[in-house]
């Protein structure tokens, strides 16, 4: 059994270590105990006796037996008044926990400075005289409120007499206000309670240091995360970044390496020591995030919000409060009577609430909906349970049960800002001003360039020049073309917000020039992208990864800024660097944004009819940034040249995408998939794209970072690999885990393993996560020998295909619709395999991968609910439907003793396909022949030829008559 103590007369609390429920289910079961709610419950966590906190998506069955837990309040509210008013129960809990570490000197300054520790003494003093009336001061223990060490200092302060002369004066005061001036002392003190201090190794120009990391996003001098070398007793304190400053972490837990990107500056990378320092470690990092800046949002995707994932699956809203909704309804949802928004109740731990709009500017008519045991059901209708919200929300658009209006439900976006969930967030907005010298007005006197120096173009003309301003520097000139006034505007409009941009992977504007109007930038000798990639003899898929770190950060900054780019295309991309090290890009100005019909590929499908309106849609940057990204590893070639456009456009209608490109990675096409979703509202944000095409390079490729950690520490090999239960030839996702999986299993610095839980969610929410250490297939690359420093899109076209006019084959070009390679409807007939929901089949750990999915071991609900232990085979790449449809039917037919059994087929929500199969807990042949082969009889072998040959003779008559 686990126990969960607490501060206070709180009794421990004892749950059953082989659950599988998460840490975070235990948390929520601790807060509801103490009467915590939802909003503040996210402040606290689990400790571990060794002071490391537990991840909340650690699975409690991975948890030692008979394991002690502590219940802190691990991040520190913005203000103790502010946590007061959200909370009564979480400020006493606090008041508790810090009363009990003070008494257990954990907290040094008070003990090194007696006179404020004996303040906090006859303040603890004053509230049990307020709390018990009866009681004297004359009868008081002095020493039980007193830390051992400062019992020596009762008398040589007057403890009793200052407690003697305060008692009076509060005697009027009730125990909250007593308990939040105990509290404030220790804030006044500015003591470092609270903060997380971790020993790690940094990387530092090639070379790593031992430093001592802090965690602390309220500290006067150096708030967020600072640092200070372990072998300097006194040295300096050096401030890498706020905490909501930061943009993503990646792991690495093969090597205990982790790598924080920040808003600015170049990535931080640190070994941690053990798997549970790591864990601890970036678990405060995203909690303090998801208080702080965005609560939407995990920094780390490996080490995700359980509860999170969970609400984003059921388009469910976190405990925002009904001011937010109602402010949400009004501004995404327009107002529109039958527009809904599903919420976490801010006051019960069981209830959803669902805001529906009833009429037009008016309040929104509230619904409840309550959990119990697993099930959900509105209040009111107890006998209909329902296994998520997703299915309720689904019946309730589709039928009449609420008895007014329902059309569509507004999910949450990490665009959303609920300022009753930013508990650590400052409730008063800084204004950050960029200090930025303004761009200059350059005159054209300054600059010099020939006349072959000139390249023209549709949209404008470039000049490669020198810039006296820079000691000669070379520059780029663009000289704009319009067609009218209203392009010179927009143009105007578009360069007074990007001539302010300042991030690395932007190209830098050092000015403008008037007469004429021209834009002096940074001058790129390898010039565009699309030209480069044609022209360059090799490049490996690392390469190209990285190349799309780059645009995936430029794309942030733009979106952080709030400025729309309209024009990202790989021509519009140039090469910065490229080198055995890095394959540097930088995004180009958008110039003059002129949409034509070859545009639309880089245009949201529903802006198709007209394309003017993309360039007021903040999703166009996104889908232009996949497109862009389809570009980019189709070696610069442009989507489907020569093509009948009109064909192109009624199959984008119908759901089509572009195909992945034989260089893409499957797990970052993905990514691409969510970009190019049918609903806007759906498409992945630009912090997670950046997020997830980061964690893919760090990851998968390792980054291309040649850091000590690369040469000094090597990834350990354990005898257990010799173990596995599949012959795969790739083992990077059983080692590293996967983002898709239910579950990832790790090993601890004892050699013991241990299981976190990364994507336990229903439906549709599977394909919203990129698996990590995927299998690529390169195939033989083509190069274009022509080198085009063209700006324009007309420029490329007919040298990379042969001109595609048929439909049957432009079809074939293009994937079909997510929906048409969903599995047919299967008939309820004994002999054939069961049709289930995916709520009928629960997944457990991975157990296999092949070429076409990764398998689980799970469990299946038949329609007579009985449960059975299966393997679940999932499809894993965009492409391979009809691969995986036949190896269906076939199996579908086969009915043999030998040959593994198919219970039943599922399809998900989006493109998941799943083949429930016999489960055989013995693995496969080879491994448990390798497993047993002390025990393993000659005997032993020849049943295991004779079953063999049993089967081969099955597949051969079988095959006879499937094609006869």
């Amino acid at each position: 059994m686990l126990t969960i103590n607490f501060y206070g007369s709180q009794q421990p609390l004892k749950m059953p270590a082989d659950s599988d429920q998460t840490v975070e289910d235990l948390i929520i079961a601790a807060a509801r105990v103490l009467e915590i709610g939802p909003v503040c419950r996210h402040l606290f966590g689990l400790r571990c006796p060794d002071g490391l906190w537990l991840a909340i998506s650690k699975k409690l069955s991975s948890l030692s037996d008979n394991m002690s837990l502590l219940f802190r309040l691990r991040f520190k509210a913005h203000s103790l008044q502010r946590l007061r008013s959200l909370d009564p129960s979480a400020f006493e809990y606090l008041f508790n926990q810090v009363r009990a570490d003070f008494h257990a000197c954990e907290i040094p300054e008070l003990i090194r400075h007696p006179e404020d520790g004996l303040g906090l003494v006859v303040t603890d003093i004053l509230l049990y005289l307020l709390n018990n009336p009866t009681k004297k001061v004359e009868n008081v223990d002095i020493k039980s409120f007193m830390p051992k060490e400062l019992n020596g200092f009762a008398n040589r302060l007057n403890v009793k007499k200052n407690v003697i002369h305060y008692i009076d004066t509060w005697r009027d005061k009730d125990a909250v206000f007593v308990r939040e001036r105990y509290l404030s002392k220790v804030e006044e003190r500015r003591c470092s309670y609270g903060t997380e201090e971790y020993v790690v190794q940094m990387d530092e120009a090639g070379k790593d240091y031992t430093i001592r990391l802090v965690i602390d996003p309220f500290h006067a001098e150096f708030p967020g995360l600072r640092y200070t070398y372990a072998s300097q007793k006194k040295g300096a304190w050096v401030q890498l970044c706020r905490l909501e400053e930061l943009v993503f972490v990646s792991t690495r837990f093969q090597d205990l390496t982790v790598e924080l990107s920040r808003e600015t500056g170049v990535p931080c990378y640190f070994k941690l020591q053990t798997t549970e320092q790591l864990v601890s470690f970036v678990g405060c990092l995203n909690g303090y995030y998801r208080l702080l800046r965005n609560w939407n949002f995990d920094l780390c995707q490996e080490l995700s919000t359980p509860s999170l994932l969970y609400l984003r699956a059921n388009k469910c809203h976190g405990p925002v409060g009904k001011l937010f909704s109602a402010k949400k309804l009004k501004e995404k949802g327009g107002g529109e009577v039958g527009v809904g928004l599903v919420r976490e109740s801010t006051s019960d731990h069981e209830k959803y609430k669902l805001d529906i709009i009833i009429e037009p500017d008016k309040t929104p008519l509230t619904f409840t909906i309550n959990r119990e045991g697993g099930k959900v059901h509105l209040e009111d209708k107890k006998e209909d349970l329902y296994d998520s919200l997703k299915f309720l929300l689904r019946d309730l658009i589709t039928k009449d049960i609420l008895g007014v209006k329902l059309s569509r439900i507004l999910p949450p976006s990490d665009y959303d800002y609920a300022e009753l969930l930013l508990v650590c967030a400052s409730r008063d907005k800084q204004v950050q001003n960029n200090i930025l010298s303004g761009p200059r007005i350059i005159s054209m006197d300054h600059l010099t360039a020939t006349r072959q120096d000139i390249k023209r173009g549709h949209f404008s003309d470039l000049i490669r020049g020198k810039w006296d301003g820079l000691q000669d520097t070379e520059v780029a000139v663009k000289l704009p073309k319009f067609m009218n006034a209203s392009e010179k505007e927009s143009f105007l409009a578009a360069t007074s917000k990007f001539v302010f941009v300042n991030c690395e992977c932007i190209v830098h504007i050092f000015g403008v020039a008037l007469n004429p109007l021209a834009l002096v930038m940074e001058f790129f000798p390898l010039g565009d992208l699309s030209s480069y990639l044609q022209k360059i003899k090799s490049i490996e898929e690392v390469e190209l990864v990285e190349a799309a770190t780059y645009l995936a950060r430029a794309l942030w900054y733009l979106n952080q800024e709030g400025i729309q780019h309209s024009n990202i295309r790989c021509h519009n991309i140039l090469v910065a660097e490229h080198t055995d090290q890095t394959f540097k890009v930088k995004l180009g100005d958008p110039g003059v944004v002129r949409y034509t019909e070859k545009d639309i590929h880089w245009i949201p499908r529903e802006h198709h009819n007209q394309p003017d309106m993309a360039i007021k849609d903040i999703t166009t940057d996104i889908w232009a940034f996949s497109t862009t990204l389809w570009q980019i590893f189709s070696k610069g070639k442009d989507p489907l040249p020569g093509a009948d456009l009109g064909q192109v456009k009624k199959l984008y209608e119908a759901g089509c995408l572009l195909p992945r490109p034989d260089l893409c990675p499957i797990d970052l096409y993905k990514v691409m998939e969510r970009c190019w979703s049918r609903d806007p509202q759906a498409r992945r944000q630009p912090q997670a794209i950046m997020r997830d095409v980061n964690q893919i390079l760090y990851q998968v490729f390792n980054s291309r970072k040649n850091h000590s950690y690369q040469t000094i520490y090597r990834a350990s090999t354990s005898a257990a690999e010799d173990d596995e239960e599949e012959d795969n030839s790739n083992d990077l996702d059983d080692e590293n885990g996967s983002i898709t999986t239910q579950v990832t299993t790790l090993t601890l610095s004892d050699g013991t393993t241990t299981e976190f839980v990364v994507n336990e969610v229903p439906g549709s929410f599977v394909d919203d996560l990129i698996s990590i250490g995927s299998n690529f297939y390169p195939m033989p690359m083509a190069y274009n020998d022509a080198y085009s420093e063209s700006a324009s899109p007309d420029a490329a076209g007919s040298t990379f295909a042969e001109n595609l006019t048929s439909e049957k084959k432009l079809s074939e070009l293009l994937l079909p619709p997510l929906a048409a390679q969903r599995l047919p409807e299967v008939p309820h007939i004994p002999s054939e395999p069961l049709q289930l929901y995916k709520s009928d089949i629960t997944f457990d750990i991975k157990i296999g991968e092949g070429y076409y999915g990764v398998v689980y071991r799970g469990e299946m609900k038949d329609p007579s609910g009985r449960v059975e232990t299966v393997a679940i085979k999932t499809l894993k790449a965009a492409g391979q439907i009809e691969d995986h449809m036949r190896e269906i039917n076939i199996m579908k037919k086969l009915d043999h003793k030998n040959v593994v059994r198919l219970c039943g087929l599922c399809e998900g929500d989006g493109e998941e396909l799943y083949m429930i199969m016999e489960y055989l807990k013995e693995g496969s042949l080879r491994a448990y022949i390798i497993r047993c082969k002390d025990q393993i009889e000659d005997r032993n072998l020849l049943k295991f030829a004779l079953d063999i040959a049993e089967v081969s003779q099955f597949y051969h008559v079988f095959y006879d008559r499937l094609f006869l």
